[in-house]
């Protein structure tokens, strides 16, 4: 078994259990079969989020699809040590959480496998490319500038003694929700209203690495790390890779706006100086639909 993360959780996907939820398969071939395979008729959802609303999305797509679904309910850290100590043998199809913590934990144990292409066949370029705006937080950020194919990839890496690349270590970077600054582009529409530095809440978070050709294919940084200690509060191991990484990102695909937001910008405790970021992705997208009858935003 392999817990197979959807690259736009966070933004509802019909494809995958119509919840935008994380998917799985097995782990040679995620897209052929899974612990409880839906061509059979049946799905297993380990859930950390509230359990009346997962309910409801459940109840919607058995109507729809015949499927039956199992949910087992628990917080994000019971649910991804859960997955863990179970591995290849675990139940799970998906596995329904917000909170980057319990996703790395996951993702650092191997046991997320790739979006299958039947999935990612299903997710319209059109919304985007036609003037459609997606803001994305966190994991779902790093995964749809992926799917995009955006020159967008992970600043958190190392090469090896073979010459590939891989992510961090835990035991050489590790940033748990605590207070980073980073600088800002003020003069960025996204960024409007917000003080250059800035504080961010960074909880494991994803940080960006633009290809030297972004800005030429439209890819513009906003918010970046300028210290080898960008640390105010809390604690963090390894602070000095984060010096030089993105961390807001503005791409324009096609006629449409895609924002990249490695910081927690939705988090109940992040620091509220940057909840415009939010608000400002809103706006724009909202105006920017207003202007052009027949677009919308996500």
């Amino acid at each position: 078994m392999k817990i197979r993360i959807n690259a736009l959780a966070g933004i509802a996907i019909a494809a995958t259990a119509a919840l935008g939820l994380s998917a799985c398969g097995s782990g040679s071939s995620p897209a052929a079969s899974s612990s409880a395979d839906a061509s059979k008729g049946e799905i297993t959802v380990y859930n950390a989020q509230h359990e009346s609303l997962t309910k409801e999305w459940v109840d919607a797509f058995t109507a729809e699809t015949g499927i039956k679904v199992t949910l087992r309910q628990g917080d994000d850290t019971e649910m991804s040590n859960q997955i863990v100590q179970e591995g290849a043998a675990s139940p799970a199809d998906v596995f329904l959480t917000e909170n980057s913590p319990a996703m790395a934990q996951v993702e650092n144990a191997g046991l997320f496998a790739d979006v299958n292409k039947d999935t990612v066949a299903q997710v319209p370029a059109e919304f985007l490319e036609g003037g459609g705006t997606v803001l994305a937080v966190g994991r779902s950020a790093m995964n749809l500038a992926q799917l995009m194919q955006l020159p967008v990839s992970s600043h958190l890496t190392e090469k090896t003694p073979d010459g590939s690349v891989r992510p961090l270590p835990s035991e050489k970077f590790y940033v748990p929700g605590s207070i980073l600054r980073v600088a800002v582009d003020t003069t960025a529409p996204i960024a409007h209203g917000i003080t250059n530095p800035v504080d961010v809440f960074f909880d494991n978070s994803p940080v960006f690495e633009l290809a030297p050709d972004a800005g030429l294919k439209g890819v513009r940084p906003v918010a970046w790390f300028d210290s080898p200690k960008p640390l105010r509060s809390g604690w963090a191991y390894g602070q000095g890779y984060l010096d030089g990484g993105v961390q807001v990102v503005d791409a324009t695909v096609g006629a449409g706006k895609l924002y990249l937001f490695g910081p927690e910008i939705t988090f109940r405790a992040q620091p509220h100086g940057t909840f415009k970021f939010l608000f400002n992705g809103i706006y724009l997208a909202a105006r920017k639909a207003a202007a052009a009858p027949g677009t919308a935003s996500r």
